[in-house]
Order: structure tokens, then sequence, then C-alpha cells
């Protein structure tokens, strides 16, 4: 898994993106959620801000993708 932080002016831009593989959810934190073949893509909004985690075969490639294009803060 790897989680990077997304800036709230980016925020349509990044869910637009995956708009064609989101899912219904119900988490109380869960703004968006996706499934891109074995590829979860799950964000997060909370008081600090917005998490996206990426979990799976590619998520560490989607991640670097995003981080680069979107000037991203900083995996951990």
């Amino acid at each position: 898994m790897v989680s990077i932080k997304l800036d709230a002016s980016l925020l349509d831009a990044f869910v637009k993106e995956y708009q064609q593989y989101s899912e219904p959810n119900n988490g109380e934190y869960i703004y968006f959620f996706a499934k891109k073949g074995k590829l979860v893509i799950t964000l997060y909004q909370s008081k600090k801000g917005y998490k996206v985690h990426f979990d799976g075969p590619s998520s560490l490639e989607e991640a670097k993708k995003h981080k680069k294009s979107y000037k991203l803060g900083d995996t951990y």
C-alpha cells in the first residue's frame, strides 16, 4: 500500500480521472472509492486534509504517476 497527500485544489481532477472505476462506499471518512482492476483507490477526508491510499499490485507506479503530475506530498 502506498499513501500520498492530495491538495484540495486537485481533488476534482483526481476524482474525474478515476470516476469510471468508482464504486459505492459508506465509510465515514471515505470521500471517494474506486477499483481499477486489482488496484484499490481510496480517498480519505479528515480535518488534516485529503489522503489517497493505493493498494494492489501497481500501487507504487500509480502513486508515482500522481505525485509527479499533481506535485503531491511525500509518500509514506
